[in-house]
């Protein structure tokens, strides 16, 4: 579980966790506190988290609660670590069925999304599944694609404002869940 922790001047003041399928258990470890080290909470939708201190958000991806799949973690870039490219990769190793993406970005400036579907071939365009204002964070939106079938294709969502994301796969055997794309500025 210690897969891409940000050190202690990476951490932010504010983080938007992501609601991805089922429940999610986020954590936020605060620093220089007595008690509790960290706050722990269930959502199942999207949040924004706000400190006067640097903080790390932990989101878990509760897995076999939807019926398929492990649990597993990442941590959430926080806003400050944003980024306006990332390129990630789909799967469909140890049987991965589903694959998703959210992304919490500017309402204004909606961020594009492809898929090379030949290898060396161009960058089909997509388009997103759901989009919604965040509820608690004015001026962003919440964008999910979800493909129902998994591939192994190389997929790039860029646009003109910095944004955060996850992507994650869903299988009967495994499941995964990453930080998709952080900017480390300080």
């Amino acid at each position: 579980m210690d897969k891409w922790k940000f050190s202690v001047p990476k951490w932010g003041h504010s983080a938007p966790p992501v609601g991805v399928t089922g429940l999610n258990v986020s954590s936020v470890l605060v620093p220089g506190t007595t008690t509790p080290a960290f706050v722990q909470f269930i959502a199942d939708s999207a949040c924004y988290i706000k400190s006067d201190r640097p903080m790390m958000v932990a989101q878990f991806l509760s897995g076999a609660c939807t019926g398929v799949g492990d649990p597993d973690m990442v941590y959430i870039s926080p806003i400050e670590q944003g980024v306006n490219k990332v390129s990630f990769y789909r799967n469909t190793v140890e049987s991965i069925d589903v694959n998703v993406l959210t992304l919490i970005g500017s309402t204004n400036d909606v961020p594009s999304i492809c898929e090379v579907v030949v290898p060396g071939g161009p960058c089909a365009t997509l388009q997103w599944d759901k989009k919604y204002p965040h509820w608690a964070y004015p001026g962003k939106s919440v964008y999910v694609k979800h493909w129902d079938t998994s591939a192994q294709r190389q997929v790039t969502v860029s646009g003109d404002s910095a944004f955060t994301a996850v992507t994650y796969g869903l299988g009967s055997v495994e499941s995964y869940i990453y930080n998709a794309g952080t900017l480390i500025k300080n």
